[in-house]
């Protein structure tokens, strides 16, 4: 009788650390979900007077440029010269941020960088939001 009661003890030592691990996981996944892109394909949500907020947001006139491998931040300015670039700044070893002045649009912006050979790709410098509980985003 006296072994019985330490398998017990060991069995609920298994379930606690079960159960320990799933409220993590489960914990883990709740928050996941509450943070997404602003630019995700989910439903616009309405303005006052019926406007429709537009589904992608991004920073005007700013455009995250990568470049390949070996080349640097030259090859990113030059890519975008022609549209007059304010500033640009390093955001890791191939990532540049690039304030321009005129802002063509991503469609032209993306001409741009097919001519240009040290150029991986470009988009848009999206805003990233946080949806709160009871803030009607879904």
């Amino acid at each position: 009788m006296s072994s019985v009661p330490g398998k017990k003890r060991c069995h609920l030592n298994g379930l606690q650390s079960v159960f320990t691990s799933g409220f993590f996981l489960i914990a883990a996944v709740i928050m996941l979900s509450y943070s997404q892109p602003a630019h995700s394909q989910r439903p616009a949500n309405p303005l006052p007077g019926g406007q429709q907020r537009p589904i992608q947001q991004s920073v005007p006139n700013e455009y995250l440029v990568t470049v390949k491998a070996g080349s640097g931040e030259s090859e990113a300015r030059a890519a975008l010269a022609s549209l007059g670039i304010r500033e640009i700044s390093r955001v890791s070893e191939r990532l540049f941020l690039l304030k321009i002045a005129r802002d063509p649009g991503l469609a032209e912006v993306q001409k741009l960088i097919k001519s240009a050979p040290g150029i991986e790709a470009v988009q848009p410098n999206f805003i990233y939001t946080i949806n709160q509980p009871g803030s009607g985003a879904q």
